[in-house]
């Protein structure tokens, strides 16, 4: 049947915000020093290191802003299951991941607003797991897996493994077989 692929949590957004906020202060530190050079009239060099510092506040309240709209579940101690790579489709998850906890018994309840909080990123569901205290969001194009502790992490991940080889199982058509 083949592997499921869990990929750790991109850190892309952090990364591109991080190397913002050091090109700010590599600009600042850059005009500030070239000041120097200019012996006989510093005043130009000193306007533009004012420029790099108003850049690098601007670029940390962007990052700050940023960083605060964004869940902090989706940063750290989570997984990301791809759709796309898995060979499943946002459509197939929706429908089918409640009557299969409901089979397998697992007790899980829906976030009341799943969709309306005000972050960068919204789920269109978020499912709670009590019992290993983890939550599943469920995005259009990934499924994000988030446990802080690592045995219970494994515990909800086994049965979103399950869950994937059950949907493929049954994705078997005509064409698959040639």
């Amino acid at each position: 049947m083949g592997e499921i692929y869990w990929t750790p949590m991109k850190f892309t957004f952090l990364f591109i915000m991080g190397f913002l906020i050091i090109m700010d202060l590599f600009f600042f530190i850059l005009v500030y020093n070239g000041a120097i050079y200019f012996i006989n009239d510093a005043l130009p060099a000193i306007r533009y290191a004012g420029y790099g510092l108003i850049a690098m506040w601007v670029g940390l309240t962007v990052f700050t802003i940023l960083f605060y709209l964004t869940r902090r579940e989706l940063l750290w101690n989570s997984l990301v299951l791809l759709y796309k790579r898995n060979k499943i489709n946002f459509s197939e998850i929706c429908d089918n991941i409640e009557t299969f906890l409901k089979n397998k018994g697992i007790k899980y309840s829906w976030a009341k607003n799943a969709g309306e909080e005000f972050f960068l990123f919204r789920p269109v569901k978020e499912i709670i797991f009590p019992d290993y205290t983890a939550k599943i969001f469920i995005f259009t194009e990934e499924l994000y897996l988030y446990c802080k502790d690592t045995k219970k992490r494994d515990k909800v991940r086994d049965v979103v493994d399950t869950f994937i080889r059950d949907l493929r199982a049954r994705k078997i058509c005509p064409r698959d077989i040639f």
